[in-house]
C-alpha cells in the first residue's frame, strides 16, 4: 500500500506518518507539505521510518504538482489546511482558496488517478456553538470563516463518494504531544503557557465547553479509516466535553505553581460540545487530559 498525506509534516501530519510508515501493510508513505508554518521539526523527528518516507515540498494549489504526488497512491490523507483569526481580513481569501478551492482540486486530482480511499480531517467547529452535544446528524451550522472553508473543503471531498471510499473526519479539539509542536489549541496552548510562561490567561468565566481528543486516537482513527474499516460517512472524533476550568485543574495537578490570570471574567462564552453515533464503529481508547499533560512534560528539557 502506498498512502500520501497532505499537510504532512504539520503536528498532526507528522505523527500519522510516523504510525503509518511503521505498518507492515504500507510500502510507501508520500509527505506532502508547503512548510509555510517555517517549522521544519518533521525533518527532526529520529522516530520516523525513513526507508518508507518521501517528502515533496508543495501546496495544493499548486495544481502541476497534483498528479506527480497521487502517481501509484492507494489511500490519500489529506490533512493540508490553513486557519486564521476571523478578524484577520487579509487572510480570509487564503483561507477560502486553501480549504476550499485546494480540496477541491484535489479531489479533481483524485479522480484521474487510481486512487481507492480518501481520509479528509475537517474539523468539530463546522457544527457552530451548542450546549448540546451534535452527532453526525446534527446539521452543520458554521460561525466562523474558517469553519464554512472547511465545510466547503468537505464537500469537494464527499462528492467523490460513490466513486471511491470517503473518510470524513470531524476531530475535536487536538491534545498531545507531537515531534512538530503545536499550541493553537486550547488545551496545549494552556498546558504549554504553564510551562514556559509559569502562568495561564483565562478569557471569560472558563465555564466554556470545548470537545477534546487526544492526538494518538486521533491518529488510531485515521489508522482504522487508511485500513478500510470506516466506510464511507462523517464521522465525529471526540472523547471527553471539558470545560475550560476542568482543563485549568488538570493544569495545576501537574504543574502546581501555575499562576492563573481571569479576564473578562464575568462574560460567560459559547459552549462547543459533541458526540457521535458511530461509537460501536470506531477504535476505543481511554481519554485522561493529565496523562497528556504528562507526556508532553517528559519531553521539556528546561
Amino acid at each position: 500500500m502506498k498512502i500520501a498525506i497532505t499537510g504532512g509534516a504539520g503536528y498532526i501530519g507528522s505523527a500519522v506518518a510516523e504510525k503509518l510508515s511503521f505498518l507492515p501493510e504500507v510500502e510507501e508513505v508520500r509527505v506532502f507539505d508547503n512548510l509555510s508554518t517555517g517549522n521544519t521539526d518533521f525533518f527532526f523527528n529520529s522516530h520516523l521510518n525513513k526507508e518508507k518516507i518521501k517528502f515533496i515540498e508543495g501546496d495544493i494549489l499548486e495544481t502541476r504538482k497534483l498528479p506527480k504526488l497521487l502517481k501509484d497512491i492507494d489511500v490519500l490523507v489529506h490533512l493540508a489546511s490553513f486557519e486564521t483569526s476571523a478578524s484577520d481580513n487579509a487572510s480570509l481569501h487564503t483561507l477560502e482558496q486553501v480549504n476550499h478551492w485546494g480540496t477541491a482540486e484535489l479531489s479533481f486530482a483524485i479522480e484521474n488517478s487510481g486512487i481507492k480511499r480518501v481520509v479528509h480531517l475537517s474539523t468539530h467547529e463546522v457544527y457552530g456553538f451548542s450546549y448540546e452535544g451534535k452527532t453526525e446528524s446534527s446539521e452543520a451550522a458554521p460561525e466562523t470563516p474558517f469553519a464554512v472553508s472547511k465545510l466547503r473543503g468537505e464537500s469537494q471531498i464527499i462528492r467523490l463518494k460513490d466513486k471511491l471510499n470517503t473518510v470524513v473526519l470531524r476531530p475535536g479539539t487536538v491534545v498531545g504531544h507531537s515531534a512538530v509542536k503545536n499550541i493553537s489549541g486550547v488545551a496545549n496552548k494552556m498546558f504549554y503557557d504553564a510551562l514556559i510562561k509559569k502562568r495561564v490567561s483565562i478569557h471569560g468565566d472558563g465555564k466554556q465547553i470545548r470537545p477534546l481528543v487526544s492526538l494518538s486516537y486521533l491518529i488510531s482513527t485515521i489508522e482504522f479509516a487508511v485500513l478500510g474499516h470506516l466506510n464511507s460517512d462523517i464521522y465525529n472524533i471526540s472523547q471527553a466535553n471539558i470545560s475550560v476550568l476542568d482543563m485549568l485543574d488538570e493544569v495545576k495537578t501537574v504543574l502546581p505553581e501555575t499562576e492563573f490570570i481571569f479576564t473578562n471574567h464575568h462574560f460567560s462564552l459559547p459552549h462547543i460540545s459533541m458526540a457521535t453515533k458511530f461509537g460501536d464503529l470506531l477504535p476505543k481508547q481511554e481519554f485522561s487530559l493529565k496523562h497528556e499533560y504528562e507526556q508532553i512534560l517528559k519531553y521539556f528539557r528546561i
